[in-house]
């Protein structure tokens, strides 16, 4: 399981804390409407390619689905990264729903 945590920064992005347990911890910032373009990963990535968006440490982030699962890599590009974590891929709605549940509050 996958903890999520979406928060509006103070240059209008969003930071997206993922958590795995206690074992890893993962901070990627875009925009709102980067991390919308998550909710049909599946259908907008072909085999081998991956979606450029967000940055994590000052990184690329790289996303990638498999099989049903989503490979995110944080790197250069999406063959010489340097961190990679594999998330199931109903986490990509969750990510999408965290955000626009943050977007919501704040508009009160």
């Amino acid at each position: 399981m996958v903890d999520i945590t979406a928060e509006i920064q103070a240059d209008g992005n969003i930071a997206v804390k993922l958590q795995g347990s206690d074992a890893w911890e993962l901070n990627i910032r875009a925009s709102a409407a980067d991390f919308a373009k998550l909710r049909d990963i599946q259908h907008t990535t072909r085999p081998g390619q991956s979606l450029g968006m967000g940055r994590c440490a000052d990184a690329p982030v790289w996303w990638n689905e498999q099989d049903g699962q989503i490979y995110i890599l944080v790197g250069h590009d999406d063959v010489t990264w340097d961190v990679a974590v594999m998330v199931p891929l109903a986490t990509t709605d969750d990510i999408v729903q965290a955000v626009e549940q943050e977007l919501h509050q704040a508009r009160g």
